[in-house]
């Protein structure tokens, strides 16, 4: 079993947990606000690199101010697709400091959090967690973007979501069950790179005029060539086989320039799944999204109608780099069915099915159809009256 060691108060020794909304470390007991990074110096975690290492006190608090400083200096390594797999496949990888592992028994999902998380159930199948050991072989991610959003917040943003929703069934309020929500840090693999493309668009106007007493169409026929590249950065792809990825892409976007260089502080509070999926697995995703955006662009610098008669789109110099992303997942339970959401825990955007009434769609149906059966009884009656 893994030790469960707590981000303590430097002021009262009580436990720490992550505001969202300030972005700091915050002690309930004696009110105390601290830097993520300045915890994560402090003396109880240098104690435990003490004790793995054998190091000196002065020794170990030299090699973690310099462990900060080149996190936050340096930033996360960005590695093409290949080094990424070559790193995998040799386990030559880092793992998560001062994090621990829980494993669902049910549906065998696996999650990291940090030692003072006890995760009460499994955010995919509600079934119980329970602590695993210290998760090994696992990349250690090189960006986070800090939860923004507070969990206290969601039952009135989900209200608000709600009511832009006409055709909920009118005691949808009342029966609707929302489960347990829970903050997860999601894999993501963040891919830069650049897409090559060509093609060949044509297309034809025509005119019909009279000259004389004949008609003449003039047709005249077009052809426009394009070759270029476009550069790209930051395309996001969730790296977990379990996460809804319609759920995962829906909630974008997110603002990469909040984003910090990981420390386990701050995870105080939530919980993070690993990825699942490689770079290389995922890689399908990113470079079709790259090369429809790269086509749309050079089809939207024709002027005229045209359709592409040939065109070759490739990504190339693909890399990646390795972020957890703030999401808050919840069910809702109605009439027993399970719906799924999903909220950006950065911007607080919800995404989710939401069901239907029966009656709230025949309303909004004879309402949309009212003005056009007024408009053919007008009609014919004027057709009647002339007749």
């Amino acid at each position: 079993m893994a030790e469960t060691t707590a981000y303590s108060c430097p002021q009262c020794h009580a436990t720490l947990k992550l505001d969202p909304k300030t972005g700091l470390l915050n002690c309930d007991y004696c009110g105390g606000s601290f830097e993520a990074e300045s915890v994560e110096e402090r003396v109880d975690q240098v104690s435990s690199t003490r004790k793995k290492t054998g190091k000196s006190s002065s020794a170990a608090d030299q090699d973690r101010a310099k462990e900060i400083a080149a996190a936050s200096e340096a930033g996360p390594a960005v590695r093409t697709v290949d080094e990424w797999e070559t790193l995998i496949a040799n386990g030559q990888v880092e793992q998560f400091d001062d994090v621990v592992g829980y494993t669902c028994p049910n549906c065998g999902a696996q999650v990291v959090s940090d030692k003072v998380t006890v995760a009460a159930s499994c955010q995919y199948c509600g079934s119980s967690v329970v602590v695993d050991q210290r998760l090994t072989g696992g990349l250690k991610p090189g960006y986070v973007i800090p939860f923004q959003i507070q969990a206290k917040d969601l039952p009135q943003m989900l209200t608000d979501f709600y009511k832009d929703k006409p055709l909920l069934p009118k005691n949808f309020f009342y029966e609707n069950q929302v489960g347990q929500v829970q903050g997860l840090y999601v894999p993501f693999w963040l891919y830069d790179g650049r897409v090559d493309g060509s093609a060949t668009y044509t297309g034809s106007t025509s005119r019909v005029y009279l000259s004389g007493r004949d008609q003449v169409t003039e047709t005249t026929h077009m052809r426009s060539d394009r070759e270029g590249h476009v550069d790209f950065q930051r395309i996001p792809v969730d790296a977990s086989e379990r996460i809804d990825d319609d759920l995962m892409d829906s909630i974008e976007p997110f603002d990469y320039e909040s984003m910090k260089p990981f420390i386990p502080a701050y995870l105080t509070g939530f919980v993070a799944e690993r990825f699942d999926q490689s770079p290389r697995q995922v890689l399908e995703r990113a470079s079709s999204r790259m090369e429809t955006t790269a086509r749309n662009m050079f089809a939207s610098t024709v002027s005229y109608a045209a359709s592409p008669q040939t065109s070759v789109f490739e990504a190339v110099n693909v890399a990646a780099s390795y972020v957890l992303l703030p999401v808050y997942l919840f069910n809702c339970n109605y009439k027993g069915t399970h719906y799924r959401y999903a909220v950006n825990g950065q911007t607080g955007k919800i995404v989710g099915e939401v069901p239907t009434g029966k009656r709230e769609s025949r309303t909004a149906f004879l309402k949309a159809a009212v003005p056009w059966v007024a408009a053919g009884v007008v009609a014919l009656l004027a057709y009647l009256a002339l007749s």
